[in-house]
């Protein structure tokens, strides 16, 4: 678990594949889990626990789950089977506001299926992928475009070849920039 947070993992699902605002912690309230294992407890109690504050409890059942789908991995992505002390990881979960509604999850895989059968994640994608495109944030005029190509993607089943040429022959696409 040394160099793994479940927590930032499960902030990098929602930010960067599906488009949600992480709000920060509360002032005053400390993030950092105890250095030591001194209780035995494996990784993701220890963090169940350390996040039971009342203050605590509804960003962690935002963020964690993601972040528990991906215990099994180090962090440079090498499976292992189980914990340092022995222990199979749990790797269930819930991924709430996920289309509106929440999505209960086994292992990764099957969270990362839900993400990609999900609005959310299609909006996302369109997105990322428009602003890398344009080398910029979307502006006000690009709003109808996006909508077009969030429709499209949904309604090609994730065409991707369709879905690039719909952005590179729009009018969009050619324009340099905000209309100033």
């Amino acid at each position: 678990e040394s160099g793994y947070s479940a927590v930032q993992m499960g902030r990098f699902v929602r930010e960067r594949l599906l488009c949600q605002q992480v709000a920060p912690p509360p002032p005053g309230i400390d993030t950092t889990l105890p250095a030591a294992n001194t209780d035995a407890l494996p990784y993701r109690k220890r963090l169940e626990k350390h996040a039971s504050d009342t203050a605590c409890v509804g960003c962690h059942e935002f963020l964690d789950p993601p972040g528990f789908a991906y215990l099994p991995f180090d962090p440079i992505g090498r499976y292992r089977p189980e914990d340092p002390a022995g222990n199979a990881f749990d790797t269930t979960g819930t991924l709430t506001r996920l289309d509106q509604g929440s999505v209960p999850f086994t292992e990764v895989t099957s969270m990362l299926d839900a993400i990609a059968a999900s609005d959310d994640a299609h909006a996302c994608f369109t997105r990322r992928y428009v602003e890398h495109a344009f080398g910029r944030t979307l502006a006000e005029e690009d709003v109808e475009l996006y909508h077009a190509l969030v429709d499209g993607l949904v309604a090609s089943e994730g065409d991707f070849l369709a879905f690039v040429t719909a952005l590179v022959v729009s009018p969009e696409f050619g324009r340099p920039g905000p209309v100033q």
